[in-house]
């Protein structure tokens, strides 16, 4: 889903949770953390959000290869590399690739039917099957060399 900010450009941070576009929490804590109400819904320009209704048909029948990006709500919130990865990875696979996120503290049990408890994690499916997966922080370089190995 990409958004408009109020000047009507497209937006990479669109987030539904209290949180401000540079990630920081709306009150003035200076770590930048406390406060952030999270809900259960985050936006991320280029994707889809997954719940444990939706996955099945969103990516293990989804026609093209899926990314599924697995992280804290907070993570998603104000990380600006995922939402640079997305856009990069949207730019450069147009249509031949969907994108996913599941933020791990509302979908707990979706979570772990991969065996993830915490961190970032990247699965990728492809024909209903997960082919790929790295766990924790990678450079873009790497991610798009996962990718590019399957799609």
């Amino acid at each position: 889903m990409v958004t408009n900010d109020e000047d009507g450009e497209k937006s990479f941070c669109d987030i539904r949770c209290g949180v401000g576009y540079n990630g920081l929490a709306q009150d003035d804590d200076p770590r930048g953390w406390q406060g952030i109400a999270m809900s259960n819904s985050i936006s991320i320009p280029n994707t889809v959000e997954l719940n444990e209704e939706n996955f099945d048909a969103e990516v293990l029948r989804s026609p093209v290869p899926v990314l599924v990006i697995f992280a804290a709500e907070y993570r998603l919130a104000v990380s600006d590399l995922i939402r640079k990865l997305v856009r990069d990875a949207a730019e450069r696979y147009g249509g031949r690739l969907r994108i996913g996120i599941v933020g791990l503290d509302s979908h707990l049990a979706l979570a772990q039917r991969f065996g993830i408890d915490s961190g970032i994690t990247f699965l990728i499916f492809r024909d209903g099957k997960l082919v790929d997966s790295a766990h924790g922080v990678m450079a873009e370089q790497a991610v798009f060399e996962m990718l590019d190995r399957n799609v």
